[in-house]
């Protein structure tokens, strides 16, 4: 059952991941359908912090590279997505929190959205600007 629940999670981290970019190139990102679920939280969840948005963010990313990754056997892929979400600091059951959450918290998603724009941003900037380059002249 924890294994369905955080697939269920990496899906809704996946959607998350690819909401940012649907942003980034359309002007508009409203569908105009709602979303609900007869779900009711057994206990409300701890709020969550900025530092496990941040978490959050990165452990969305690497759950989403397992589950687009066609190398790893379907069996071992909740294996998988645990350690990829443990491995960015946040506990399998506290991610799956914060997913569920972001369904119904429009101010959470988002928060999550730019967290994780955010990421992929600094995965692809370079670690140490380059200098410029100075033509040597001759002092006289």
């Amino acid at each position: 059952m924890k294994s369905f629940n955080l697939t269920r999670a990496a899906l809704i981290a996946s959607a998350l991941i690819a909401a940012p970019v649907a942003a980034q190139t359309a002007e508009t990102t409203t569908t105009g359908q709602a979303q609900t679920t007869a779900q009711a939280p057994a206990q409300a969840p701890a709020p969550i912090t900025d530092a496990e948005v941040t978490m959050f963010a990165k452990a969305a990313l690497a759950a989403d590279k397992v589950q687009k990754d066609t190398t790893i056997a379907p069996a071992d892929k909740g294996q998988r997505l645990a350690a990829a979400v443990i491995g960015n600091g946040l506990q399998p059951a506290r991610f799956n929190e914060i997913a569920s959450a972001s369904d119904t918290d429009p101010a959470l998603k988002q928060k999550i959205q730019a967290a994780i724009v955010a990421q992929q941003k600094a995965a692809v900037a370079p670690t140490t600007p380059a200098a410029p380059a100075t033509a040597a002249t001759p002092s006289q």
